[in-house]
């Protein structure tokens, strides 16, 4: 019994594991076809950080993408752009 509790936890979490990769991959494809920048996301629960690879940083541009990435969740997530 506990073997397949552990099992079932083991597979629960790689499902949700699975599902934040597939919506961090998604997150960061939409911010490289909106505006030609490659990014990385991290998606942890509610909060949210997305690197966006330039050195200039542009309070516009991480409002905006702020706005990209709040669209795909219906809950409101906490959301940090950085720019490197």
């Amino acid at each position: 019994m506990l073997l397949t509790l552990t099992n079932s936890l083991t597979y629960e979490q790689i499902q949700k594991l699975n599902q934040v990769t597939g919506q961090e991959t998604l997150l960061e494809s939409k911010i490289k076809e909106k505006y030609n920048m490659p990014s990385f996301v991290k998606i942890d629960d509610t909060e949210i950080t997305v690197v966006i690879d330039n050195d200039k940083h542009d309070t516009t541009l991480a409002n905006n993408i702020m706005r990209l990435v709040q669209e795909e969740f219906k809950d409101k997530v906490y959301i940090t752009v950085q720019f490197k």
